[in-house]
């Protein structure tokens, strides 16, 4: 279980990773030997890697764009007649879960990486077979079917 002292010298990190250390230390009252210590433990386990974050609006990329697409079972978008658009397919969260609704109505904020990572083995199954390669995706359902109710 983790400590509470390095979940401190963790949050410090993910609100600034570059931080200094001595600045770590004052605010979270750690020794800043305790904290090198730490940090050389988690780097590649707790720590997986420091990303850079970007102001795209400052580099000049000042547009935003939401897309709305439809999709089939087979992850293909659909045009306006909802008809298949040969060779455009789609996945993640853009194509609405591969049409089958994994997460049930109620999907949450936060739980899409299943359902993501469903609907690319769906695309990518029928997209291969598009091309010449497999059978497309060959998945069943592995619920029981339940009795509708009167």
């Amino acid at each position: 279980m983790i400590q509470q002292r390095d979940l401190k010298i963790l949050s410090a990190l993910r609100t600034n990773a570059r931080v200094k250390l001595s600045d770590i230390s004052k605010a979270t009252r750690v020794p800043i030997s305790t904290i090198w210590d730490r940090l050389r433990e988690y780097e590649g386990k707790v720590i997986r890697g420091h990303i850079t974050l970007l102001d795209f609006s400052r580099l000049g990329f000042a547009t935003r764009a939401q897309v709305l697409i439809k999709t089939d079972m087979r992850c293909r978008m659909l045009d306006e007649s909802l008809e298949p658009i040969a060779g455009i397919y789609a996945a993640g969260e853009l194509c609405g879960m591969a049409g089958g609704h994994i997460n049930g109505k109620a999907g949450l904020e936060g739980t899409m990486l299943g359902p993501s990572i469903f609907s690319g083995r769906v695309a990518g199954a029928w997209a291969a077979q598009e091309a010449g390669f497999g059978a497309g995706f060959q998945g069943t359902a592995n619920r029981k079917k339940r009795p509708v109710k009167a």
